[in-house]
């Protein structure tokens, strides 16, 4: 059973994209280094939320398929999910049958879920009616529509396909509008997710690339150097054989940003130390060799 080391490394939190549901809202952080240099993280920070809202959007829409929205959610109880053909906008986007369609309707005031986030709004999901939800080589679309997670407008698409039981590539593009004039990022990614097993403990591995615009106007590309293990299990379940961890394990991300000399390394530890009940809220940005909080929804 993994340990989990709430290390408050300054308000520190990082997502799978997330996997992550760390159940509470942290504050922006810009910091500036010792040479006064301006060093500005949040396309790192930026590039984290997004990825958290895919991967969240994904367990809400798997949870629907499987008919587990709630537990999917741990507990979503003013949220509604419709399954089938919907009238509406969206109608040309369907033309099928058989449970083409899901919407989920959080309501227009927040839905305060167990997992301690605050969700409102609606998702519309939907793929053609030709293929079951889970079918390799399936595609799925996802819409958000005036969707809010923790005060965050998520606005845009993403396709997921499932290349196999085992494997799915998603590309998306996002618009995150932070509240109290907060900014604007926007997020444009392609990755793949890999379910993998390291000593005995089952990950997903991500692997890609993302590029945009942070909500402090700097222009952005990232890659994922080395891949991003979250465990497979989300991190409510304990005890062999899920081992949930509610943060990324291992794997290094380099963003190059415009205006910046050198550019943002986002360390989430080693990949040789998975599997050893390591599960640890503690991850940096690092800037010419100075270590800055990372700061994610």
């Amino acid at each position: 059973m993994k340990t989990k080391h709430y290390l408050m490394a300054g308000a520190v939190a990082i997502a799978f994209g997330a996997l992550i549901f760390s159940g509470c809202e942290k504050k922006s952080t810009t910091s500036t280094n010792n040479n006064n240099n301006s060093t500005d993280i949040t396309p790192a920070q930026d590039d984290a939320n997004a990825q958290f809202a895919i991967q969240d959007s994904k367990n809400v829409a798997d949870g629907a398929a499987k008919s587990q929205p709630v537990e999917r959610l741990m507990g979503a109880p003013c949220a509604t999910f419709t399954y089938g053909n919907h009238t509406g906008k969206f109608d040309t986007i369907l033309g099928g049958n058989n449970d083409s369609a899901i919407w989920v309707n959080f309501g227009n005031t927040d839905c305060n879920c167990s997992d301690g986030k605050a969700r409102r709004g609606q998702l519309f999901i939907y793929w053609p009616a030709t293929n079951n939800y889970f079918d390799t080589t399936g595609t799925i679309g996802l819409i958000f529509h005036n969707y809010y997670l923790t005060d965050i407008n998520i606005a845009g698409s993403r396709t997921l396909t499932n290349n196999n039981s085992k494997s799915w590539t998603f590309t998306a593009n996002l618009t995150l509008t932070y509240p109290n004039n907060g900014g604007i990022a926007i997020w444009n990614s392609t990755r793949t997710v890999a379910y993998t097993v390291v000593n005995t403990v089952s990950y997903w591995a991500v692997s890609g690339s993302a590029s945009g615009t942070s909500r402090t106007g700097k222009s952005f590309t990232l890659t994922v150097s080395q891949p991003l293990y979250a465990t497979f299990w989300p991190w409510w379940l304990s005890g062999s054989p899920f081992y949930g961890c509610a943060w990324i394990e291992a794997g290094y991300i380099n963003i190059t940003v415009t205006g910046m000399q050198y550019p943002l390394a986002v360390n989430f530890g080693s990949a040789s130390a998975l599997g050893t009940n390591d599960c640890h809220w503690g991850d940096t940005v690092i800037y010419n060799n100075v270590k800055y909080p990372f700061v994610q929804l």
